[in-house]
């Protein structure tokens, strides 16, 4: 159970905060295919949760923990000067683990084809990596007409 408390993390020896950002991606293909049932129960778990309030709270707890980790990343390559300093840091965080959820989802869900895994991965990988680096002035992260990344996490999101 301990396991689940927490999500995987490899010792960082990246060098700066974008190699630590694809070790992440990384991390994450290597448990893909090392370890695919543990995504089985991950899932199974997240619906127990909607009912079981102990189930809730250490899913809560680890989706904490692993938000804290993608922010301190991304604060990271800040400093660095090697990410976007105008992102909501911990909307971004959110949103990346969000996509890595629904990615390992994906997984769990049913036999993929070959490759088909690690290509999503890889995609949105890039997107994450275009996103977290591109200069600041291109397109409106949210659409005008929805509720934007900071009113959905005031809300408690």
């Amino acid at each position: 159970m301990e396991q689940l408390k927490s999500p995987p993390r490899a010792e960082s020896r990246a060098s700066d905060a974008l190699e630590e950002l694809r070790q992440v991606f990384a991390d994450l293909r290597r448990r893909l295919r090392e370890d695919p049932s543990f995504f089985i129960v991950i899932t199974e778990l997240a619906l127990r949760a909607k009912r079981d309030p102990a189930i809730h709270r250490i899913g809560a707890q680890r989706d904490g923990f692993w938000v804290q980790r993608l922010q301190a990343i991304l604060e990271r390559g800040m400093a660095e000067g090697l990410f976007r300093r105008d992102l909501d840091r911990k909307a971004a965080a959110f949103a990346l683990m969000v996509q890595m959820k629904g990615v390992a989802h994906h997984a769990a869900m049913g036999e993929r084809e070959p490759g088909e895994l690690d290509a999503v991965l890889a995609e949105v990988a890039a997107q994450v990596e275009h996103w977290w680096t591109c200069k600041p002035g291109g397109p409106p992260a949210v659409h005008p007409d929805h509720t934007g990344p900071a009113e959905f996490l005031a809300a408690g999101g």
